[in-house]
């Protein structure tokens, strides 16, 4: 059974270039971006992260293990971001949630 993408609802936790968003948004997902122009707290990313399937995040999101087991049914976290050091990837691993990012993304800078 397939899935349409506009049931997939994804949270960017800060705001990111338009053109990504766009480009998800021409694809049919649901994107919400986090409206405030401080960084969510850990509870709020939390309380947000429980509405949605996927996480949309930058290296300077910290995802704490209680931020972890709280959204284990997130389908996957994407970091705009080069490395990953702000996950834990053996829990992510263990909860079976996939990771993206952006590996030599600054090669040529």
């Amino acid at each position: 059974m397939s899935r349409n993408f506009s049931d997939i609802k994804i949270l960017v936790t800060r705001g990111i270039p338009v053109k990504g968003i766009n480009m998800l948004k021409k694809e049919g997902f649901s994107v919400t971006v986090w409206p405030l122009e401080r960084p969510m707290t850990e509870q709020e990313l939390i309380e947000e992260g429980k509405k949605y399937n996927v996480l949309l995040c930058l290296s300077a999101d910290k995802t704490s293990n209680d931020f972890l087991r709280a959204c284990s049914h997130l389908e996957m976290i994407s970091l705009f971001a080069v490395g990953y050091d702000n996950l834990d990837i053996p829990i992510l691993n263990q909860l079976g949630i996939p990771v993206g990012y952006a590996p030599g993304a600054m090669t040529e800078a």
